[in-house]
């Protein structure tokens, strides 16, 4: 009817009305204000000892910035960093007897639009892990471009969740470990020792993926997913395992 049209259009010009307002005084609302403010961008030092651990499970979550990491030398701590971050800073370590657990990462509180992003050119992450005890290392990249040299390292198990920003992984020479790897629309870059066997189960995406002359297909479809071992595979000394579930980026190793 004529009527239930007018109140519906009534009722949808209160509710433009309503949000409009929202935004236009957010800032001077006590519960929307934490929304609205633009989020600094803060630098901070980070480092924990290694003391008497002998082996430790680090999670590393990046976000946006770029990123290095790679290993200590002539130091006594088990983690040390420099952060660029916005938002609050999340770094817990935790022991259990000789073994330590090691959470890097920060808290964002969501502004919904209400605030420009505020962007840092410089902002980067460079942290440096102990090379004295075997690691059990995530690391979970987002927009930012990270260099990841994990050479001097000793590894337990390695696992990458990649979003879009490009990837530049070493991995350490004369270890067998298992690697994970989620990827995402960034491309990564994975230099392999030579001194290593490697088998690959691959759940392939829109990528394209190179493992490189060194590599033969043994199953699967070489456009699609298949598992690929290097040429050494059976008679390494040294193995490692990786299960790659592959996006839109390219994977490639050298």
């Amino acid at each position: 009817s004529a009527f239930g049209a007018i109140i519906s259009a009534f009722l949808v010009l209160v509710l433009i009305g309503t949000v409009a307002g929202t935004v236009y005084f957010a800032d001077q609302l006590p519960i929307l204000a934490r929304y609205t403010q633009e989020t600094p961008w803060k630098t901070e030092h980070v480092e924990s000892a290694l003391e008497d651990y002998q082996s430790a499970e680090v999670l590393i979550d990046w976000s946006s910035p770029a990123g290095y990491l790679g290993a200590l030398s002539g130091s006594a701590n088990l983690i040390e960093g420099d952060l660029t971050y916005q938002g609050d800073l999340y770094f817990d370590v935790k022991s259990s007897g000789t073994r330590v657990d090691v959470i890097l990462d920060t808290r964002l509180v969501q502004n919904w639009g209400l605030a420009p992003f505020q962007s840092s050119p410089g902002a980067k992450w460079e942290i440096f892990l102990t090379k004295e005890i075997p690691l059990d290392l995530s690391l979970d990249s987002g927009s930012g471009s990270c260099e990841f040299d994990l050479s001097e390292l000793t590894l337990e198990e390695l696992i990458l969740d990649s979003g879009s920003g490009s990837i530049n992984l070493t991995l350490p020479a004369e270890q067998s470990f298992l690697m994970k790897m989620d990827s995402g629309s960034g491309s990564v870059r994975i230099d392999i020792p030579t001194d290593t066997g490697f088998r690959v189960e691959l759940d392939s995406g829109s990528g394209s993926f190179n493992p490189g002359n060194g590599f033969e297909l043994v199953s699967g479809e070489r456009r699609n997913d298949g598992v690929w071992e290097s040429k050494d595979y059976d008679s390494a000394k040294y193995q490692i395992e990786m299960e790659i579930d592959q996006g839109s980026g390219s994977i490639t190793f050298r």
